[in-house]
């Protein structure tokens, strides 16, 4: 035999890696501004609804060993009172984009999904639409 000696880690396919935990993994994790994603504050600029969802029906914690947050009725119905608000100034700004008096209520209502989906990018999108119409 020889006596080089790989530089390459030896493992085991069928065990388990250890998991190791940076000092600042948890704390990032919770804060959501990990690299793993955007965090919860940019995502909800991009869409309130993806923001709201995000999390929703993890089986498993964001961190090993912690646990999972408790979804009360009250964060649900506060989530549900936030996206009305969201959907209901989406209308405002759909109205006010609107290119001609006539067309004022059509273009509040797809002012709604267009906030609660695509946040403020879609409204900017609609408000060019609404310049190359007027």
């Amino acid at each position: 035999m020889s006596t080089l000696q790989s530089i390459l880690p030896e493992f085991d396919v069928f065990v388990a890696p250890g998991i190791s935990v940076a000092p600042n993994a948890i704390t990032e994790a919770a804060a959501g501004t990990g690299q793993s994603g955007l965090g919860k504050s940019r995502l909800f600029a991009l869409s309130p609804v993806l923001a709201t969802m995000k999390g929703l029906g993890a089986d498993e914690p964001a961190v090993p060993g912690m646990p999972a947050p408790a979804v009360g009725a009250g964060d649900a119905l506060l989530g549900l009172l936030i996206l009305g608000a969201i959907g209901a100034l989406g209308y405002q700004a759909g109205k006010a984009m609107a290119p001609s008096s006539s067309d004022r209520t059509t273009w509040g209502w797809i002012g709604v999904p267009v906030t609660l989906f695509t946040g403020g990018i879609g409204l900017g999108v609609m408000g060019i639409v609404s310049n190359r119409k007027g």
